[in-house]
């Protein structure tokens, strides 16, 4: 499990120039799995933050187009 969480916390700034929340739905993903104790703390905490949040007046203003 440490291993594939980190090769996945190691290609997210890239995965996350195809979808935009990835770093959102690794964190959800990161609690469900610790909260049901799949995961530590320490792996837990060891996910890279995400980048500056951006203003609205910089994009979409965080809409989702469908």
């Amino acid at each position: 499990m440490n291993r594939g969480f980190q090769r996945v916390y190691d290609e997210l700034a890239e995965i996350s120039l195809d979808v935009p929340l990835a770093h959102t739905i690794m964190d959800t993903f990161l609690e469900l799995c610790y909260h049901e104790s799949v995961i530590t703390k320490q792996l837990r905490d060891a996910c890279p933050t995400r980048g500056r949040k951006r203003f609205v007046s910089e994009g979409d203003g965080g809409l989702i187009k469908h």
